[in-house]
């Protein structure tokens, strides 16, 4: 496969994990980033004409990507708290009816 396109495969699979990572689809997130990670592997490797345009554009989307993964890392610890308080109100109410 040419530079051309491995580097083409690389963006393409990167808009697909931001779409997944918008979609909560962490699995299919996860499959896609090995694909990725094989065709940036081999497009960087030993590859003496670098796209700077298409190398840009693929920092931007990987930039995009991480927003969104600490958005839903926040989420999940937000949940994570409400969960814990909410523990800790139903064992009180526990405790002091028990009295």
């Amino acid at each position: 496969m040419s530079h051309s396109k491995l580097i083409d495969k690389a963006l393409q699979l990167s808009q697909q994990i931001l779409e997944a990572a918008q979609e909560d689809d962490w699995q299919h997130l996860a499959q896609l980033e090995i694909d990725r990670s094989n065709f940036m592997q081999k497009y960087f490797t030993n590859n003496n004409n670098i796209d700077v345009l298409k190398t840009r554009e693929l920092k931007t989307l990987n930039d995009a990507i991480i927003v969104q993964i600490q958005a839903a890392r926040q989420k999940t610890r937000d949940m994570q708290l409400q969960l814990n308080q909410g523990g800790k109100a139903s064992r009180a109410y526990l405790v002091n009816t028990a009295k």
